[in-house]
């Protein structure tokens, strides 16, 4: 099962190559990269530099987010769609194969929660761990005890 991730960009070479080398180190290596480069083409040129197959790069300059992730929907074949920034890393090399193994059960809606990491002028200062729907279901809890 294919994974095809699309990863659009702008003006950010350093945190893209990062994301992508995340992407090379996934055990589930049939997948493939879709970097779409709303800027000026450093994600173009970064992308590149990986000299990987997989990482399929072009440029959709000054259209926005939105924009970037539907040229690239327009060509992807996988059969299965990924979204990822060009600042977000997979930090569990067996994310993809997890994703396939329950996309092998039927249809699904998959997402899996991580770790936010901020800095200060460049430094780490500190990390926390999130899950959108767990996350979700506490802001509700709490909002029912009232």
């Amino acid at each position: 099962m294919r994974i095809d991730v699309i990863v659009p960009t702008r003006s950010r070479p350093e945190t893209l190559l990062e994301a992508l080398v995340s992407l090379q180190d996934q055990s589930h290596a049939n997948c493939r990269a879709y970097v779409v480069d709303d800027g000026h083409g450093e994600g173009v040129l970064a992308a590149g530099v990986l000299a990987d197959a997989r990482v399929v790069a072009f440029r959709n300059p000054g259209r926005g987010q939105v924009a970037a992730r539907n040229a690239a929907l327009r060509v992807a074949e996988g059969e299965v769609i990924m979204l990822l920034d060009d600042d977000d890393l997979l930090l569990d090399p067996d994310h993809m194969a997890r994703v396939v193994e329950l996309l092998r059960s039927g249809p699904a809606l998959v997402h899996r929660g991580g770790v936010l990491i901020f800095e200060e002028d460049g430094v780490e200062t500190r990390r926390e761990r999130f899950d959108p729907a767990t996350d979700a279901l506490r802001q509700i809890t709490r909002h029912s005890e009232y």
